[in-house]
């Protein structure tokens, strides 16, 4: 590598020649808001990678770490390499993951063919961290042929992990009433597959029952059901048969949807030139202050602040730092 090669460059190298340590070294300045143009203009765009993206998302308790750790021993006996990115919440002091994936995933961390990395959510809203969509580009260009992407959990702001990925499972339970009348909400319909976790509970044939109900009174085809039992490790193969069914559908996915790709970016960018300029511009100063002491609804408050942002310079995101979790 030449003497004026930019550290990026060196970060390239070195990952295009499969070194872990250097696209370890990489996720940690992209999670830190580093190396984020040079990652975006020379790692190949998602649409031209070869890598299936798996999400998975559903409530706590649904046993989404368990079976992405069950998912990751099946790949793995059939020689697949597999990179696991999770999204933790953030801790209150720190801002740092407060629970540690790698520390509750039971995987082998000397397996080469295994990539962990867990992110705060430093509070961001879609369930996943703001860097993980820059840190995806760098894994896939890596080449591992798995991703399995976690999110922190379920809901209505939950679903930025669609825009992202080529197949979504929802992981529910036999006792999740509550997580159908979410369902009812309108997130079942962004998930691909459903894994029924924890299937030898009682009441698993009437969760499924329940389910098909639901997808009667909606015109989108319903998605398979798949009962699993991660602690057992059963189910697991039928679920990976029918995340590849799903996977090798390809382009109606919305990770190849250019509109809300490029919303998502720009949501990213926002909140990079908002927290730029909260504490160095008044009159983004003022705006939170008004809205602190309740005199002025947010909404006019919130254009207000779009206004004045549409007025400073972009964010460079080199000089961009959020400290790594």
């Amino acid at each position: 590598m030449s003497e004026s090669a930019s550290p990026f460059e060196e970060l390239h190298a070195r990952i295009k020649a499969k070194d872990r340590r250097a696209l370890a070294r990489l996720v940690s300045r992209l999670e830190n808001g580093e190396l984020v143009d040079e990652v975006r203009s020379l790692c190949p765009p998602h649409d031209s990678m070869r890598t299936l993206v798996v999400g998975m998302t559903g409530s706590p308790g649904a046993g989404k770490s368990s079976l992405t750790a069950g998912l990751i021993g099946h790949l793995r006996q059939q020689k697949k390499t597999v990179a696991i990115l999770a999204t933790d919440p953030a801790s209150p002091f720190t801002g740092g993951a407060l629970l540690g994936e790698r520390v509750r995933m039971d995987y082998d961390p000397a397996d080469v063919g295994v990539f962990m990395r867990s992110f705060s959510s430093r509070g961001a809203t879609g369930g996943l961290s703001e860097s993980t969509a820059d840190v995806l580009r760098a894994v896939e260009a890596f080449g591992f042929d798995v991703v399995l992407m976690e999110t922190v959990g379920s809901g209505q702001d939950q679903l930025a992990i669609r825009d992202l990925v080529d197949v979504l499972v929802l992981v529910l339970t036999p006792a999740g009433g509550d997580d159908i009348q979410w369902e009812k909400a309108g997130q079942m319909e962004a998930a691909d597959l459903i894994a029924l976790n924890k299937a030898d509970l009682p009441g698993t044939d009437f969760a499924i029952a329940g389910l098909r109900a639901i997808f009667e009174l909606s015109p989108q085809v319903a998605p398979a059901i798949v009962k699993t039992i991660a602690t057992k490790g059963q189910g697991l193969a039928e679920l990976w048969r029918e995340i590849e069914l799903v996977g090798g559908r390809g382009s109606h996915h919305p990770r190849f949807g250019p509109a809300r790709r490029l919303l998502s970016a720009a949501q990213r960018e926002l909140r990079r030139l908002f927290e730029k300029e909260e504490s160095s511009n008044p009159v983004v100063a003022d705006l939170i202050e008004r809205f602190a002491r309740g005199s002025q609804d947010e909404h006019p408050l919130a254009r207000d602040l779009l206004k004045e942002l549409s007025r400073v310079e972009p964010v460079d995101p080199s000089t961009t730092h959020h400290g790594n979790g």
